[in-house]
């Protein structure tokens, strides 16, 4: 079926299921049939699921291999650490020697670490051929014209009557490939003669003259009326090659455009690998991933650009577009331009034509292509450079398993140690919202397809090669899970035992370090922190379950004609963007983006919602459109008379996007918003705080409300039992302060460290409304649970004590201070709850036995050291400049009465730098990962009379570099200007004894 074909059928089903209010279903090849969920998790039914997290939620490792032939004894040894680390597999990624992927020695080393994950449990992805972008030796042959191709022209100026009659006009670029094909001939009269640029050429002149070309030559006479450019267009190869090939020619980047390439391809790939080792892939149960595009144009002559290029691009834009755009291909190219900037519209119908390419032609064979293997296909379907027009949007929706990237969308925290650098990513900041908006991006359109596992190449961050602490790795999966990102694939795991020049330091290759590229920690067994990643692993698996529970739910979906990922782009204050985000977050909104062509696939409106079966949006805002094609003015139309508000903000559109009759498309467009402005259910503003008044106006309700200056981003889930928030305060102050959730459920929290479920016994409900008071922590996380079948919970609404928490008995106060606490429940009485008496809380102040284990390019060493107080390395004569593990154990008597019946005991670490491990008197406590977060509660290890303490505390490597590099040695010398960095514990290690109290058992139900 032709692309075109499909476009009529989509909007002839989209005009039909607002008639026939059918349910929604998803057109195309690679969509899921209908909505998808993960059914085998509902937190609600089951909340202690998360107890221990289940392999399918937690984080995966990216494993880099630097060559084909590895050592079996290395491969075990890795592959046991990742396991141990908590990890539930790897993605392998070959980054050197890329023509060595699929050598007999690289099937040897897959095979056999194949069938090592499988016994350990793990699964393995493997990435699609050698580094990125997909390039195949099957395309190294240019005349094939199957490799990654450009458009290039060349031109000759006509004076109005003279004959042209010679080559047709190339200009070929310097080192190009002498291959090419011609693709078309056209002329173009020149309306503008200032010599600059754009020049200004007229389309209504323009006419085809490939029929004339005789012998590489032709013969035309220009029309009376001057002058006139001639073009010759020519594809030639781009000639690039992977980003890890070992070689200067090959193998070459696949044409993304074309089908017949990615079937070369791919036939390679089973050759070299896949119908080897095709059973073990499966039993790994892992994936196939694509890494972003990254496409690059080849050489270009001097001034000139190039455009990306198919052999079959004529035809396919033809039945696509539904016009030739032969004679218009000037308006392509930046050096050109049409009056009026007519041909932005022919390069949107350019851009819409490569970005389906994209889906039918290269996403589409490569899902099906793993799915007949019994693998998925998940990808970065992306290129954020802008150099290749891609809609992240309109593409996630394609892809099985969409996957973003720490550092392609903007998100190093780590950049306050870049010399000159702009700071790190501030909570609350234009540059965080615009962050939080590009992984939306990609997640809108997981949630249009019902995908349910959104990955994250996660943890690159410039300049933060060995320093990087499970702090700042949390704060960059935060960032994502509050966009709704699922998963996490740490970037990365490097092979160990590879020498590289500049590569490689005393703990092994380290393939991202140097002065250019200095980003992402090359883990391995030997780094300090590894055997401490369980508590991350544990969090962050946690965080992707309930971010993949149910279905999602989203307040409004913002219409944009295309959307974008800028990478590294930083988004200055006081743009109307970023006045947009902030409008939104303030009013406590939650919204998706859609495209044009998305729009008309979305089914009908039902009870006021649109996908109600997904993510059911309450309203749509088009945000700052002034061009919109056609068909999605008049389908805005008819989902408003269907009763689905619909805001537009900012400009208001009054033409179309394409270039094939653009008066009748622009007068449909405009007839389609006037007859918008006549509907009780639409608002028409200019500023983006005024178009959220205007949506809370026409009823759209946010599913949390807070108050103007609160800066919790909410992510809702709905399962059939109940629903799920994941919350994330974006600011640097603590949230302290009611949230009111639109549900009917009954409220726990889960710990994201620990999987421990607490019933909330402090709340307040009211018909169709719950809501709870909760403290969040600066840039921190925090998850709630409500039960809706559980609708007669009982509850309080005030109190004077900490917290009040739900048992099968009934209500219980608890508080780290005794006396009288006053509890006045959901039916208005008051009752009066006495606490029993605590103890005071102890400090532990020491003596504390440290044993430190140092590394670095010298040597281990191990230190015995007695500490009469804490304090950090830097202030330990021989621990300054060090890294390593240090393990830190104290003694502490408890009497009896410390753990009497209804009282408990916390263990608070107080401040700590490092990833930190804890035991008390030998039983490990999963104490939360970062510092300043709750205390954990110890009473079921502690016992009367002594107790011993051990917190480990592993760092970073970067002190140990540091030294190294300030003894001269030339090859630590790039370390030499990083600041030295607080490690170890710093506490205050506190003990905080607490007590419990029953609430009378003539407390109301919540009602």
């Amino acid at each position: 079926m032709s692309s075109l074909t499909r476009r009529s059928l989509i909007k002839a089903a989209a005009a039909a299921a607002v008639i026939s209010q059918s349910s929604w279903v998803v057109p195309g090849a690679a969509q899921a049939a209908s909505y998808r969920t993960d059914q085998a998790l509902d937190l609600i039914a089951h909340p202690h699921t998360l107890a221990d997290v289940p392999p399918e939620y937690r984080p995966k490792f990216r494993w880099w291999w630097p060559t084909d032939a590895l050592d079996r004894s290395e491969i075990d040894a890795e592959l046991r650490a990742i396991k141990d680390a908590g990890f539930a597999g790897v993605e392998q990624a070959m980054l050197r020697n890329g023509e060595k992927w699929g050598s007999p020695a690289f099937r040897d080393s897959l095979a056999y670490a194949l069938g090592k994950a499988a016994s350990l449990g793990l699964t393995f992805d493997i990435t699609l051929g050698p580094g990125w972008p997909v390039s195949s030796p099957e395309v190294d042959d240019v005349t094939k014209e199957l490799s990654a191709q450009d458009l290039h022209y060349g031109a000759a100026d006509v004076v109005a009557d003279a004959w042209y009659d010679g080559p047709v006009p190339d200009s070929p670029p310097p080192g190009a490939d002498p291959y090419k094909r011609l693709v078309a001939v056209a002329a173009a009269r020149v309306l503008s003669a200032s010599g600059g640029t754009p020049v200004v050429v007229d389309p209504e002149t323009a006419v085809d003259l490939t029929d004339k070309v005789r012998d590489g030559s032709v013969r035309w006479q220009a029309p009376g009326e001057g002058p006139w450019r001639l073009f010759g267009f020519w594809m030639r190869p781009t000639k690039q090659i992977n980003k890890v090939s070992g070689g200067a020619t090959g193998p070459l980047v696949v044409d993304h455009l074309s089908r017949s390439a990615v079937k070369a391809a791919l036939g390679g790939f089973d050759k070299r690998v896949f119908d080897t080792l095709a059973a073990l892939l499966r039993a790994g149960s892992g994936d196939i991933f694509e890494d972003s595009y990254e496409l690059a144009h080849g050489p270009t002559a001097a001034g000139q650009s190039a455009v990306f290029w198919t052999r079959n691009m004529l035809r396919e834009f033809r039945a696509r577009r539904a016009y030739s755009p032969t004679r218009l291909l000037p308006g392509l190219f930046k050096e050109y331009a049409f009056p009026g900037g007519a041909n932005e519209r022919l390069r949107n119908d350019y851009t819409a034509t490569v970005n389906e390419l994209l889906v039918d032609e290269h996403l589409e064979p490569i899902a099906r292509w793993a799915a007949k293997k019994g693998l998925t296909f998940r990808g970065q379907a992306f290129q954020g450079d802008g150099v290749l027009p891609t809609n992240p949007a309109y593409l996630a929706k394609a892809l099985p398993k969409p996957d973003v990237e720490t550092l392609g969308f903007g998100d190093p925290v780590i950049r306050a140690y870049i010399p000159g650098g702009t700071g790190p990513m501030s909570p609350d900041s234009p540059n965080s919202r615009a962050v939080l908006d590009r992984y939306r991006q990609v997640v809108s359109g997981a949630h249009l397809s019902g995908a349910t596992e959104i990955s994250n190449e996660w943890g690159a961050a410039l300049f933060g090669d060995f320093r990087q602490d499970p702090k700042d790795l949390k704060a960059l999966a935060d960032h994502s899970f509050a966009a709704g990102v699922s998963r996490m694939v740490l970037h990365g795991f490097a092979y160990r035992k590879y020498e590289e020049t500049g590569k490689t330091t005393w703990l092994g290759w380290a393939p991202w370090i140097g002065a250019r590229l200095s980003f992402a920690d090359s883990w391995n067994q030997d780094w300090p922190q590894l055997k401490a990643f369980g508590s991350l692993a544990d969090y962050t698996g946690r965080v992707g379950a309930v971010l993949r529970t149910g279905r999602p739910q989203v307040d409004v979906t913002v219409l944009d004609a295309v959307s974008t990922v800028d990478g590294l782009a930083p988004d200055p204050t006081g743009t109307p963007v970023d006045a947009f985000r902030t409008a939104m977050y303030r009013a406590g909104l939650t919204w998706d983006v859609i495209g044009p062509d998305h729009l008309l696939s979305t089914g009908a409106v039902h009870s006021g919602r649109l996908l109600p079966h997904g993510p059911a949006y309450q309203a749509v805002l088009v945000r700052d459109q002034a061009a919109l094609s056609a068909d999605a003015a008049e389908r805005l139309l008819a989902l408003a008379k269907a009763g689905l508000p619909v805001v537009v903000q900012g400009a208001v559109p009054d033409r179309g996007t394409g270039f094939l009759s653009p008066a009748g498309e622009d007068a449909r467009v405009k007839a389609a918003m006037a007859r918008l402005k006549k509907l009780a259910t639409v608002r028409f503003t200019d500023q983006p705080a005024a178009a959220v008044a205007e949506l809370l106006r026409l009823g759209v309700q946010p599913d949390v409300t807070q108050n103007a200056a609160g800066g919790i981003v909410p992510v809702h889930r709905r399962t059939e039992s109940g629903d799920v928030w994941f919350l994330y305060n974006n600011s640097t102050d603590v949230f302290e302060g009611e949230l009111t959730f639109r549900t009917d459920g009954a409220p726990s929290s889960l710990n994201l460290w620990t999987g421990e479920v607490t019933r909330l016994g402090l709340y307040k409900r009211r018909t169709g409304t719950v809501t709870v008071p909760v403290r969040v922590g600066a840039d921190d996380t925090m998850v709630l649970l409500f039960d809706r079948r559980d609708s007669r919970a009982p509850a309080a609404e005030a109190t004077d004590a900490e917290r009040i928490e739900r048992t099968e008995d009934g209500l219980v106060v608890l508080d780290h201070q005794g006396g009288k606490r006053r509890v006045r429940l959901s039916d208005g009485s008051t009752q009066t709850v006495e606490v029993p008496a605590v103890p005071t809380a102890i400090t532990v102040n020491g003596p504390w036995s440290l044993t430190a284990n140092t590394l670095s390019p010298s040597g281990t060493a191990t230190h015995e050291i007695a500490l009469d107080s804490l304090r950090g390395w830097s202030n330990i004569p021989e621990l300054k400049g060090r890294s390593g593990t240090g393990t830190y154990v104290a003694a502490i008597d408890l009497s009896p009465s410390w753990l009497e019946r209804n009282r408990g005991v916390e263990l608070a670490l107080g401040d700590f730098a490092g990833a930190v491990r804890v035991w008390v008197n030998g039983t490990q406590v999963h104490a939360a990962g970062v510092p300043d977060q709750s205390a954990v509660e110890a009473t079921r290890a502690l016992r009367a009379g002594r107790n011993e303490i051990t917190i480990e505390v592993s760092t970073n490597l970067s002190n140990a570099l540091r030294s190294q590099a300030l003894t001269g040695d030339p090859a630590y010398a790039i370390w030499k200007i990083r600041p030295e960095f607080t490690y170890g514990l710093l506490g205050p290690v506190r003990l905080l004894p607490f007590a419990r109290a029953e609430v009378s058992r003539r407390c109301s139900n919540g009602g």
